[in-house]
């Protein structure tokens, strides 16, 4: 007999679970099952297997590293026998209906849109109800039951979502680099940085601030902040005109220096990274349209240069 033989499908979906939100609570929350039943199929495994998935340290839970490695490697394969079965499931019948997504600005424009397309010009009966805003407003639509699914940024988090990172986009402190003749030589130091005007995405400044806080270790109260602007866009545009220094994804910076070769993009051993993940409400069935498209998604994502 092998150890195939041995194991049921469900223990692995239990397992994948588990490992991904780091709890047997909130893995039997999500799946709808007690916590002892968890508890019991995830022994099964690792009986099955011979091996210790997770170690018990107190109240908490410690993936070994043969977790590790089942997790990754799992992963992938469960994920691609999740599609076969659904391609199955619709084999004869053309997807159609409406997907509603959610999604920031610049990543949608950039990476998320020419998936889409793709996407409708092999499904041409699919319709889309695209939304682009900041995080809490996507998620906010995302809990009344307006989106099937959305993509979001670091500065989102929901107990009601499951979230799923796709990536990094890795953000770039730059400016016009006449600007930085008015403040005397330039040093790489939080107090010649606290001397410039800046343009910032939100109120509040966060990834700037995040900016200083990784590179000098400290957050200034004091920083000089001349606009703030909800798209990232006109803060290029801002950039370009030689009016402040802001924080921009790496493919609007690239544009930029293409159109402006006086464009200086301030080099530091700690870039900020904008983690973006997927999101969808835990307790909603979504509709076949809505699963494939998420899942081409996801394999896109996977393959794509310039998302870590």
């Amino acid at each position: 007999m092998s150890i195939l033989d041995q194991i049921n499908l469900n223990y692995l979906k239990i397992f994948m679970a588990v490992y991904r939100v780091g709890s047997m609570t909130k893995a039997a929350r999500e799946l709808h099952l007690t916590q002892s039943g968890i508890s019991q199929q995830i022994k099964a495994l690792e009986e099955a297997l011979g091996i210790t998935l997770f170690d018990r340290i107190g109240r908490k839970i410690m993936p070994t590293a043969q977790a590790d490695i089942l997790f990754h490697d799992c992963s992938k394969h469960l994920d691609e026998i999740e599609h076969v079965f659904e391609v199955l499931s619709i084999q004869n019948k053309p997807l159609a209906g409406k997907v509603k997504i959610g999604f920031p600005p610049v990543f949608g424009n950039h990476v998320l849109l020419p998936v889409i397309a793709k996407f409708h010009k092999e499904n041409p009966d699919v319709i889309f109800e695209l939304r682009m805003g900041l995080a809490k407003e996507i998620v906010g639509l995302l809990n009344e039951g307006k989106l099937d699914f959305a993509f979001v940024d670091s500065f989102a988090k929901d107990s009601q979502l499951i979230t799923e990172p796709v990536g990094k986009e890795y953000l770039d402190l730059c400016c016009r680099a006449d600007l930085l003749d008015q403040f005397g030589r330039y040093q790489f130091s939080s107090k010649y940085f606290r001397k410039l005007p800046y343009v910032a995405y939100l109120h509040g400044e966060p990834t700037i601030r995040y900016w200083f806080q990784k590179n000098f270790k400290t957050i200034p109260h004091d920083l000089r902040v001349v606009a703030t602007v909800i798209d990232n866009h006109a803060i290029s545009r801002i950039i370009a005109e030689g009016m402040a220094v802001g924080l921009l994804p790496e493919s609007l910076i690239q544009r930029l220096r293409d159109e402006n070769d006086q464009i200086h993009i301030f080099k530091s051993d700690h870039r900020v990274a904008n983690k973006i993940s997927a999101c969808y409400l835990a307790k909603r069935t979504m509709a076949p349209p809505a699963v494939r498209c998420l899942n081409e998604i996801r394999k896109a994502l996977s393959g794509r240069k310039g998302l870590a």
